[in-house]
């Protein structure tokens, strides 16, 4: 069941400035998600993120919009359709707090002593085997959170973290 518009709400809500009407669904049937855009990490350093996502894992870098504050945005495959966005750390409680705008808050998650985890937040790329990568990110110094594990499925996972600490696997399909 849909939840009650807010007290005091009546009628369609009001679009923002600049922007159309919003669409019902096809055949004005409920709208929906339609497919996964990206997901946003925080960095605080674009070139060691450069090497990371692009020259490591190998993610291509793609264009990005002219926004007010630095980032990355990173395809997986040459040309196509960006599925990282990185923000370059900005705002209040930052190296940067000048930047325009509420800010970015600083990079990385569970920065604060505690353990990282495979269960906790975290972002997941496909590759064909992630044990292939073992020997470069050691080569590299990257910090290891759980090695190349099977799960149920016959999926491998690897675990490490990014530059800023973020939790990435790297899975393979499963079988």
């Amino acid at each position: 069941m849909p939840a009650a518009p807010p007290s005091g709400a009546t009628g369609s809500p009001q679009p923002a400035d600049g922007l159309p009407p919003a669409r019902s669904g096809p055949d004005g049937a409920r709208p929906r998600v339609t497919a996964f855009d990206h997901a946003t990490l925080v960095a605080g350093d674009l070139d060691r993120t450069r090497a990371f996502y692009g020259d490591l894992l190998g993610m291509s870098e793609v264009p990005r919009p002219a926004f007010s504050f630095g980032g990355l945005w990173f395809a997986t495959a040459p040309g196509g359709p960006p599925a990282l966005h990185i923000i370059e750390s900005h705002g209040p409680g930052t190296p940067r707090p000048d930047a325009d705008g509420p800010g970015s808050g600083p990079p990385g998650i569970n920065e604060d002593g505690r353990p990282k985890q495979t269960r906790g937040p975290h972002l997941a790329l496909r590759c064909d085997d992630p044990r292939a990568f073992e020997p470069l990110l050691d080569a590299a110094g990257v910090r290891f959170v759980r090695r190349a594990t099977r799960r149920p499925d016959g999926a491998t996972q690897v675990f490490v973290c990014d530059p800023d600490g973020h939790v990435i696997e790297l899975c393979s399909a499963p079988t």
